[in-house]
């Protein structure tokens, strides 16, 4: 089965969700390295052992820091068009419909609470759509998206992957 996008456009996207996610003043990922312990066959008593030869490594997978306990979603999980409006906000523009770049209010109440201006909102296009659908980002001041595809009832937090 054909991918739905090409490496190039991958990488762009990734480069696109990185630069959006390190924004923020906080780490988001962390990689810790775990190390096994290994049982030496002749003694009676279990040793660990810690040379190099002996000791095998693992890399454990990235842990995104959450910015909230709803859902997430992943960016690989997203319609095509989200991932060309996440290149766009990286960009700073420009932004198809007036009202993109907006304040987000958050008068809904999904979101965690901050001050008015943490949160901006932008569109992400949807075809066949008459008016700006129902999709949108909403990113803020510290890095974090959120995605609802039903304008604003629901929210996932988007990840990079690999944490859901």
């Amino acid at each position: 089965m054909a991918s739905r996008f090409s490496f190039r456009r991958l990488a762009l996207i990734a480069a696109a969700l990185a630069a959006l996610l390190t924004s923020c003043s906080t780490t988001l990922t962390l990689n810790e390295a775990a190390t096994t312990t290994r049982i030496a066959p002749t003694t009676t008593e279990p040793t660990t052992t810690q040379t190099p030869a002996t000791v095998a490594r693992t890399e454990a997978p990235p842990t995104t820091i959450r910015f909230s306990e709803l859902p997430t979603v992943s960016i690989d999980e997203l319609p095509p068009e989200a991932l060309d409006t996440l290149i766009l906000i990286r960009n700073g523009g420009p932004y198809p419909y007036r009202q993109d770049d907006g304040v987000f209010q958050n008068r809904e109440g999904i979101l965690p609470d901050h001050p008015r201006g943490h949160y901006r909102e932008y569109t992400i296009e949807t075809p066949g759509s008459p008016d700006r659908g129902a999709r949108r980002f909403v990113v803020g001041e510290r890095g974090e998206i959120y995605y609802t595809d039903d304008h604003y009832s629901s929210f996932r937090e988007v990840t990079s992957g690999g944490d859901r």
